[in-house]
């Protein structure tokens, strides 16, 4: 999963959205956006806002942009260990928390 389109259709499918759905949010014909997922419509990358608000996805994901795997995994490792001491009834705020830093 390259390209900015299969990132799309997979951001849009793990947002827990349907075609017809995604496409009233982002405001643009449903027909618009199945042809900018099957890659035969292009867009531009100063058009990636709404999808990144509506996906809750980074520009920089969609844009393939990446960082370094040994760092990312010392941070998601000592995240995951402070995670774990989170008691349960915690849980929720943590996820609006992460939802929050993402953007």
């Amino acid at each position: 999963m390259d390209s900015l389109h299969e990132k799309l259709r997979f951001a849009r499918k793990q947002a827990g959205l349907s075609l017809p759905q995604a496409a009233r949010l982002l405001d643009v014909r449903r027909h618009d956006l199945k042809r900018i997922e099957e890659g035969l419509q292009d867009l531009k990358e100063d058009s990636l806002g709404p999808f990144v608000e509506t996906y809750q996805v980074s520009r920089d994901w969609l844009l393939g942009h990446t960082i370094d795997d040994e760092k990312l995994d010392q941070e998601v490792q000592l995240a995951a260990r402070e995670i774990a001491e989170v008691r349960p009834e915690d849980h929720d705020k943590v996820l609006i928390f992460l939802k929050t830093v993402q953007r």
